[in-house]
């Protein structure tokens, strides 16, 4: 029936009976049954419990209650579980919650309503002009866009018209990108490697660090990770002779119509030895804690989600809420402790910030935005214009001065320095030759390893545990022109690249080794 045609006097009786002529089930956009007979409607989201609850907002008219249920149905259809959570509260939560919202309860007449309605709705906007937050209003205008288009009462093109003119910015979300915020956009390099480094000294809760390494490694959505199964995680050995291996990492979509929970659909990413050797440690966990339970998870939570049991979405009882994958990476980062040098204060994390930074980066190395949207999983390239838009060609320069500096914190000298006399031989000497004379061949130090190294001395094995840097060797020299190069690099290439990362980690390296031995100096005078 069209809403529009009925006549004021019984019009409220009508929008009743139709209220009741809902259908008591739908299928959401992952084909999952959504039963809407209750008055709270579980929302087929398998990371986490998300009820639509009716019964906890006082809307008290029957043509606006019509219209919130219709477009709900509609929007649990076409749109992920967690968009239609957060619409749900975006209008019905925060319009019943509005002090002038008893007026709409009253017995009204068609025309009434319409007034009352728009007049609720431009207040609204108003309030979230003077906070800034005027992008939520974007939830509400869309429901009465689709209200107008459907001819329900209490909705007008005219006052439609109105409502369109009202400016609605973009939210902040695209803004800590293109300002490079320092508390809230991407990390900066540096930080990234203090971070890493960190988290290879630590020994806290395995499944935290294990969540902040694959947010760090993937930049993917938390509801991606929390999909994750046991099986997903591949070893491949590719050389027998010689037992070396590498492994891939499954990693499920989730924005894929019609498939976004069904684990039908996945990612096929590398994964390094680090986050290699923290999936095998939690596989491990997950079976001693877990023995009689087939096709587990990766990332399980301690008790069952019983509110997933009677569903369609049973499968997903233990796999964590995407809440939980939050608080992991949350209480992590506060135990590693880590002072950001660009702010002086405990460097703040989230997934969306590491998910800013991860794009970044890969912009950073090269990545076209074809390349860049298949690693965000997004199914078009509009969502990522943003990090090629705020793209920087401004790489801040290290001196000697800077890079001895900031070398205590990276930390990433992992060897042992001693003394040339402690050891006579020289068939494992490594060994330095100056970029401005060639001729000019230094010893630097010796190499631990017992096996074959995969490294490229001389520079790399500065990050080497197994080096053994010469106390009175010219570590400086190597500091010197090693930092000459990476800004010869920067002047020529004109931005950051992998390459400069790499240069990074090795110079902080022979800084800490240089300070060391400098100390070691003033205390023996």
């Amino acid at each position: 029936m069209n809403l529009a045609v009925v006549d004021n006097s019984y019009y409220s009786a009508q929008v009743e009976e139709l209220i009741a002529t809902l259908p008591e089930t739908v299928i959401d956009r992952a084909g999952n049954t959504i039963n809407l007979t209750t008055k709270k409607w579980l929302l087929g989201e398998n990371s986490k419990v998300l009820f639509l609850n009716w019964e906890a907002y006082c809307i008290g008219n029957p043509v606006i209650e019509y219209a919130f249920r219709c477009y709900f149905v509609q929007l649990i259809k076409t749109h992920m579980a967690g968009s239609v959570y957060s619409a749900f509260h975006r209008t019905v939560s925060v319009l019943t919650r509005r002090d002038s919202w008893y007026k709409l309860q009253d017995n009204l007449d068609i025309k009434e309503i319409e007034q009352i309605l728009y007049q609720i709705l431009s207040d609204y906007a108003n309030d979230l002009r003077k906070t800034s937050k005027i992008h939520y209003f974007i939830h509400i205008r869309s429901w009465y866009i689709w209200c107008v288009e459907q001819e329900l009462f209490g909705f007008t093109k005219e006052l439609l018209h109105q409502l369109l003119q009202i400016k609605i910015l973009g939210n902040t979300q695209g803004m800590a990108v293109l300002s490079n915020d320092i508390n809230k956009g991407p990390l900066t390099d540096l930080e990234i490697m203090l971070i890493r480094n960190a988290l290879l000294k630590d020994k806290g809760l395995l499944i935290e660090r294990l969540c902040l390494w694959l947010a760090l490694s993937y930049g993917c959505n938390p509801a991606n990770f929390v999909l994750l199964s046991e099986l997903d995680f591949t070893e491949r050995v590719f050389n027998d002779s010689i037992n070396e291996s590498f492994y891939e990492l499954k990693i499920p979509r989730i924005k894929k119509r019609g498939q976004a929970y069904k684990r039908s659909e996945f990612k096929t990413r590398k994964v390094d030895h680090q986050l290699a050797e923290l999936i095998k440690q939690q596989i491990k966990e997950n079976a001693l804690a877990y023995p009689e339970i087939k096709n587990r998870p990766l990332l399980m939570r301690n008790k069952i989600n019983k509110d997933l049991l009677a569903t369609d979405l049973s499968c997903f009882a233990y796999n964590l809420s995407t809440t939980m994958f939050h608080d992991y990476i949350d209480k992590c980062i506060k135990r590693l402790n880590i002072v950001s040098p660009n702010t002086g204060e405990v460097l703040s994390l989230t997934p969306r910030r590491l998910r800013y930074t991860y794009a970044t980066t890969m912009v950073k190395q090269g990545a076209s935005a074809v390349e860049l949207a298949d690693l965000l999983d997004h199914s078009n390239l509009q969502h990522v214009q943003v990090y090629y838009n705020a793209k920087s060609s401004i790489v801040e320069r290290l001196d000697i001065a800077l890079a001895e500096k900031l070398s205590p914190l990276v930390n990433a000298f992992k060897g042992k320095i001693i003394d040339k006399e402690i050891n006579s031989t020289t068939s494992q000497a490594i060994n330095y030759q100056e970029k401005a004379n060639f001729r000019k061949i230094h010893g630097i130090g010796l190499c631990g390893a017992k096996s074959l190294c995969n490294l490229y001395p001389p520079l790399s094995c500065y990050l080497c545990e197994k080096f053994q840097p010469w106390r009175d060797a010219p570590h400086g020299k190597v500091l010197d022109d090693l930092i000459a190069d990476r800004n010869n690099y920067i002047t020529k290439y004109g931005e950051s690249s992998y390459y400069v990362k790499q240069l990074d980690g090795i110079i902080y390296s022979i800084a800490q080794v240089k300070a060391s031995c400098n100390e070691t100096d003033k205390n023996s005078e």
